[in-house]
C-alpha cells in the first residue's frame, strides 16, 4: 500500500513521553513540499518524503535547531522521486 495509508502505533504513546516527538513531526508537516512526516521505529528518528533532493535540503535547513541532527537529501540516485529530510 501507500505510504500515506500507514501508521506508526508507536508514534502517540512515544510522543506522549517526549514531547519534542510530536513538535518536531508538526514542524516537518508544515514545510512546504512534505509530502509525509513520521516518526520512525521506537523514535530514534523522525522523517519527512520530498519529491526532490532540493527541497529536502531546504527542510533540513529550516527545522534545525541546535539540539536536533538534521540532514536532508537524496536517499536512492537510481530513484529520484522521492527525498527525505530528518532528524
Amino acid at each position: 500500500g501507500d505510504l500515506e495509508t500507514t501508521t506508526n502505533d508507536l508514534q502517540a504513546p512515544a510522543a506522549t513521553l517526549c514531547p519534542a516527538i510530536a513538535e518536531l513531526v508538526a514542524t516537518l508537516r508544515a514545510q512546504p513540499g512534505c509530502l509525509i512526516a513520521r516518526m520512525s521505529g521506537s523514535g530514534a528518528t523522525c522523517f519527512a518524503l520530498t519529491r526532490d533532493a532540493a527541497t529536502a535540503e531546504a527542510m533540513a535547513r529550516a527545522v534545525r535547531r541546535p539540539q536536533w541532527w538534521c540532514w536532508g537529501g537524496g536517499l536512492n540516485p537510481e530513484r529520484t522521486d522521492r527525498h527525505f529530510a530528518a532528524r
